[in-house]
C-alpha cells in the first residue's frame, strides 16, 4: 500500500513538474512576443518623429527675387494637403486672382506651383509628385525673379505691400499621414493649430480651386 502511494505521488509530482515547465515556457514566449510588439511600436513612433516635416511659407525680398516659397526645414519630406490664401481677410481661388488682388500685372509671369488638394492614397501611387517638398528644400509658390529680366518696380512694390495683407492657412502632412494645420502671416509667424492624424476637411474656398476643377 505504501509503495502504491509513493508511486502515485511520484507520478503526480512528475506531471506537475512537466506542467509547470510548459506553463513557464508559455509565459516566456508570450512575454517575448509582447516585448517585440512594444519595441516595434516604439520604433514606428521614433521613425515618425524622425521623419516629421516642418512646412511653412517663406517670404523673400532679395535683389534677384521676391515673393513666397514653401520651405521644409523639418527632418522628413512632406506635402501640402490643402491651402487657403487670404488677401485682406478674403480668400483667393488661384494665382490669377492673387495677382489681381495684389496689383501685379496679369501678363507678368510668376514662378511657382499650386498645391491642389491630394490625399495619402494618391501620394502612395505617385510619391515623386511635385506637391511633395523634400526635407531641407524649398519650392517656389509665387516668385518673381530676374531670370526673365529685371523685376519691375510695381511688382516689387506689390509684394512689399502684400506682407501686411496676406495670410496663409494650410494643412501639411508627412508621408506617414501625420498632419498639422498652420496659420501664417507677417506679424503672426508660424502658429501651430493642431497636430493629429488629420486636419479639417478641405475648405470650400481653397487656393487652387480653379485649377482643381479644370484638372
Amino acid at each position: 500500500m505504501k509503495t502504491a502511494i509513493r508511486s502515485f505521488l511520484a507520478r503526480l509530482g512528475s506531471t506537475c513538474s512537466k506542467d509547470m515547465v510548459g506553463f513557464s515556457a508559455m509565459i516566456i514566449a508570450l512575454t517575448a512576443l509582447l516585448l517585440s510588439g512594444w519595441q516595434a511600436r516604439e520604433q514606428r513612433i521614433y521613425e515618425k518623429a524622425r521623419m516629421r516635416p516642418a512646412l511653412r511659407p517663406l517670404t523673400v525680398g532679395e535683389a534677384d527675387e521676391v515673393g513666397w516659397y514653401f520651405l521644409n526645414d523639418g527632418l522628413g519630406p512632406g506635402y501640402v494637403q490643402w491651402l487657403q490664401v487670404f488677401v485682406d481677410g478674403s480668400p483667393v481661388k488661384g494665382l490669377t486672382e492673387l495677382k489681381q488682388r495684389l496689383g501685379i500685372p496679369a501678363e507678368y509671369p510668376l514662378t511657382g506651383f499650386t498645391p491642389i488638394p491630394v490625399d495619402q492614397s494618391y501620394l502612395a501611387t505617385d510619391p515623386a509628385h511635385g506637391y511633395v517638398v523634400r526635407e531641407g528644400t524649398r519650392k517656389p509658390f509665387a516668385i518673381a525673379n530676374t531670370r526673365r529680366g529685371p523685376i519691375p518696380s510695381e511688382v516689387r512694390q506689390a509684394f512689399a505691400e502684400a506682407r501686411s495683407k496676406v495670410r496663409f492657412e494650410m494643412c501639411t502632412c508627412s508621408l506617414f499621414g501625420e498632419c498639422r494645420e498652420l496659420v501664417w502671416g507677417e506679424g503672426i509667424g508660424s502658429m501651430k493649430r493642431e497636430i493629429g492624424t488629420k486636419c479639417r476637411v478641405v475648405p470650400q474656398e481653397f487656393y487652387g480651386r480653379d485649377e482643381f476643377e479644370a484638372w
